[in-house]
């Protein structure tokens, strides 16, 4: 079985997916990192370059190169699953955790790195709660959800894993 990790920027998908995959002893596969490497930019560059619909057309021929890997934690760029492809991609590759964060918690998280988020380049704040609102629909048709709000990393981990034990069968 393969874990999809999906929710907004900041949500601890790459850092929570990472400790995860740690501990379930699966392969660490982050979908921003195979863009970069496809395209030989960075996610920023791409964005600035060649605009947020070419970046997505990347996010969807990458998840199609995943479509035949198993046993991986793979973390998902925020926008991926929006497309309906994409999604019904991710959960023919496994099951999809969503990593639900609250706009403070984002807010807090992505002040953190504000550079590396080119979809909040104008008004971070109005940027955060309108992508929330966009994105809550789709999201919520996750197999799982798993609330991140002052939370730590292991007990995240603890949560997903227990899930994915309870829904075994």
């Amino acid at each position: 079985m393969s874990l999809i990790l999906i929710g907004m920027m900041g949500s601890g998908k790459t850092t929570v997916g990472r400790a995860l995959a740690r501990r379930l002893k699966m392969r660490f596969v982050d979908l921003d990192r195979i863009i970069e490497m496809n395209t030989g930019k960075s996610v920023s560059q791409i964005f600035d370059t060649d605009g947020e619909a070419a970046f997505r057309d990347w996010e969807t021929e990458a998840i199609r190169e995943l479509m035949d890997e198993q046993n991986i934690v793979l973390s998902v760029g925020g926008g991926a699953p929006m497309r309906a492809e994409n999604f019904e991609m991710l959960k023919r590759i496994g099951k999809i955790v969503f990593l639900e964060a609250s706009a403070k918690t984002v807010r807090e998280r992505v002040e953190r790195k504000p550079a590396k988020r080119p979809l909040l380049k104008q008004d971070r704040n109005d940027a955060i709660e309108r992508l929330l609102a966009e994105r809550a629909e789709v999201y919520k048709k996750a197999d799982w959800v798993v609330n991140v709000d002052e939370k730590s990393v292991p007990a995240v981990v603890r949560q997903i894993e227990t899930l994915m034990y309870e829904n075994l069968s």
